[in-house]
This record gives C-alpha cells, sequence and structure tokens, in this order.
C-alpha cells in the first residue's frame, strides 16, 4: 500500500460488530504469524483504547445534549483555543 494511502486509511469502531468472535480470534491469530506478537499486542492495545474512547465520547456527547453541558464549545473555551491557535495554516484547516 502507497504511504499517501497508509496516511488516510482509519479504523472505523462501529464496523468491528459485524465480524463475530471466533472471526475475530482467527484474524488475531492470523496476524501474530504474519506480523508478530509484539505487532497483534498492539493491534489488541489499539482495538481496545479506540473502543474505550468511542464509549466515552459517546457518553460526553450524550451528557452534553442532555444536560445542556457547552462542551468544549463554550465561549472561554473557544477563545483559549482561538487565541492559542497555530495559525501557520491561515486557519485553512477548519
Amino acid at each position: 500500500m502507497p504511504d499517501s494511502a497508509q496516511k488516510n486509511t482509519f479504523d472505523i469502531v462501529e464496523n468491528r460488530a459485524r465480524l463475530n468472535v471466533t472471526t475475530k480470534l482467527r484474524l488475531l491469530y492470523v496476524s501474530s504469524q504474519e506480523n508478530g506478537l509484539w505487532w497483534a499486542g498492539a493491534l489488541i492495545a489499539y482495538y481496545l483504547a479506540s473502543g474505550l474512547s468511542t464509549r466515552v465520547y459517546s457518553y460526553l456527547q450524550r451528557a452534553k445534549a442532555e444536560k445542556g453541558l457547552p462542551g468544549t464549545s463554550s465561549p472561554r473555551m473557544n477563545e483559549l483555543i482561538w487565541s492559542a491557535w497555530d495559525w501557520s495554516a491561515a486557519g485553512e484547516e477548519w
């Protein structure tokens, strides 16, 4: 896979539900054979951490909606972010 394609590749956590546990374990086994135990261990850590981060983010969004919290969009937080932002890209990343 070319480097440019690798940079744009990401995992969609919700898609993992489309594979059953047996298939996931078989994929892990093949992954460890093809990539080594350290790589397979890093993959497990990634799956656990990204799954957790998705759940935490969902909680934050739900709590924000249910309790009317500003989250990271309060005027004070926006002022802090915008005043500390590196504007070398002229704001094109927004």
